[in-house]
């Protein structure tokens, strides 16, 4: 990219960084051009040489000696043809996994997790630590050191970023240490990796199980990439930092009008809905401009409708607690909200004098579990048996069609059949979405509750769409992360118990059913607009 036209890209970018999702865009642009030799003036030096001498230098490592006899893979990019072609673990001293020892609050050696990579950087805030010990001292990090994710969703598998030395740390069992040879540049093969080509690579090799991707140290290694001289290599690494910092700068100016802008739609909106303007589709439809903006409005309408800040209460509504008194000799439980050791606990938050906070069992008359046959990997046909996924009940609406055949000499079980009107949850997923529940509209037949799945029985009195809103809610939220059991963030459980000590705020029967009607309203808007968005 000569200087000129560095300068238009310049003149552009304020027009350019307006345009949803096109910041994450310009930057792998400017990553694609510096890996395909456009960013500057390519060296008439051959580099086959220099990457030859590398390679040699490092051909004891365990890394190299695995690539012996594989074959250079494609690189998939036009790179200039006096650039050489290699395998990232033949120009590496070490492809090394990550301590998988627990981590605490505090200790000697700061740990970096999955979590610590951010947007292609490391971000040093939210650190765990391990005292340090001998194991630690071969896990410790170096000036250069290339951190790569092998473990995490399917979108952010295989994310990426250089240890400049900023002082002792180690990293964790998720990530790979990839240490170069000292003639190669780190920040030119970070490049690689977050390019479009990289990513595509992550895609095509990463295998995926329940909720995550991963990709081994193996693949890693087989990495195929191109390289020009030292000193090219430097050349481009400068020049996409300038141009990523130009772009930062942009983008802090930006996400500040962004942010009060998104500010006054979300409180448009509220208001619009909460008024029950009689305009509302047409208003909100002008207001909604992103889809950062949906999701904005969608949390601010749950957290308004689960708080009586979204409808009025009515005299003739009744109270809440008469609800409750008439269901006490049905319900699992009794209206106190309880910790595990059965202590009293004080209100989320004030709710209006007719509602009151329950645990879910307060307003349940039963769980059930569902079953783990034997399944095939496919879905079920029309005159099949199936299985649930537990993918089916993760996104906030039911998705009949994740579920699984069931293998010829299983039977069924007739009683585990989902119903329309079910109230289901997700009693294991990852951390994000364990405990996460779904309304079921309309159910094919001849489906089945998974073991991963829990079928919820409301009261008489509790509509069961609402139980739904409450259990998505920010006080559940936090209380199934605060409660989920498990090691990894990929696969976190919770109980039948956790379950039904979950808080959950209570209105009335009347203003249950008008608050989902008012939700109903304007969920189908934001879908629609959602739609309209992605097509």
């Amino acid at each position: 990219m000569i200087d000129g036209d560095l300068v238009a890209l310049c003149d552009s970018l304020d027009e350019l960084l307006m345009v949803p999702g096109q910041v994450s865009r310009l930057r792998r642009t400017v990553l694609d051009l510096a890996i395909s030799g456009q960013l500057v003036p390519n060296s008439v030096e051959d580099a086959a040489e220099y990457v030859s001498s590398v390679v040699e230098r490092c051909k004891g490592s365990k890394s190299a000696k695995k690539l012996a006899s594989v074959e250079q893979p494609q690189i998939g990019v036009d790179a200039p043809a006096t650039w050489a072609t290699t395998m990232l673990g033949c120009i590496s001293t070490g492809i090394v996994y990550g301590t998988s020892l627990k981590t605490s609050e505090s200790g000697d050696v700061p740990v970096l997790r999955m979590g610590n990579i951010q947007n292609q950087r490391l971000d040093f805030g939210n650190l765990k630590y391990l005292p340090f010990s001998a194991e630690l001292q071969d896990l410790m990090l170096a000036d250069g050191d290339i951190l790569f994710n092998r473990t995490n969703s399917a979108a952010l598998v295989g994310k990426s970023a250089v240890f400049h030395g900023e002082g002792p740390c180690s990293f964790a069992s998720y990530l790979i240490r990839v240490r170069l040879h000292a003639d190669v540049e780190p920040d030119f093969v970070h490049l690689w990796l977050g390019s479009s080509a990289g990513r595509a690579w992550a895609q095509r090799v990463k295998t995926d199980a329940i909720g995550q991707s991963n990709i081994n140290g193996t693949n890693l290694g087989q990495f195929p990439l191109a390289l020009p001289e030292r000193a090219e290599q430097v050349r481009i690494v400068e020049r996409v930092a300038d141009l990523l910092s130009l772009i930062d700068e942009f983008e802090a100016e930006v996400n500040e009008s962004e942010v009060r802008r998104r500010a006054v739609t979300v409180a448009a909106c509220t208001s619009l809905v909460r008024d029950r303007e009689p305009l509302l589709l047409d208003r909100a439809e002008e207001l909604i401009r992103t889809r950062e903006d949906i999701n904005e409005v969608e949390r601010t309408v749950f957290e308004l409708a689960v708080s009586g800040r979204l409808t009025s209460s009515v005299g003739s509504d009744g109270l809440t607690s008469h609800l409750v008194s008439r269901a006490r000799t049905s319900a699992l439980d009794a209206a106190d909200l309880v910790n595990g050791q059965g202590e009293r606990l004080s209100d989320p938050y004030p709710l209006p004098s007719s509602w009151e906070w329950v645990p879910f069992g307060a307003v349940l008359t039963g769980i059930e579990a569902g079953w783990s046959p034997r399944a095939q990997a496919r879905p079920k046909d029309d005159d099949e048996w199936g299985v649930l996924k537990v993918s089916a009940c993760s996104w906030g609406e039911f998705r009949p069609l994740e579920n699984k055949a069931l293998e010829r000499d299983q039977v069924p079980r007739t009683h585990l059949e989902v119903q329309a009107g079910d109230l289901l949850i997700s009693r294991a997923n990852t951390a994000e979405l364990v405990g996460r529940s779904v309304f079921v509209d309309r159910a094919p037949p001849r489906l089945m509750l998974s073991d991963k799945t829990l079928r919820l029985s409301p009261v008489d009195g509790c509509n069961p769409r609402y139980l739904n809103l409450a259990n998505l809610s920010p006080s559940a939220r936090s209380h199934y992360e605060r409660e989920a059991t498990g090691t990894s963030s990929s696969m976190k459980n919770v109980s039948q118990k956790v379950i039904r000590r979950t808080p959950i705020p209570l209105p009335p029967r009347a203003e249950q059913d008008r608050i989902v009607a008012i939700v109903d309203e304007l969920m189908g808007l934001l879908r629609r607009l959602r739609m309209e968005m992605t097509a």
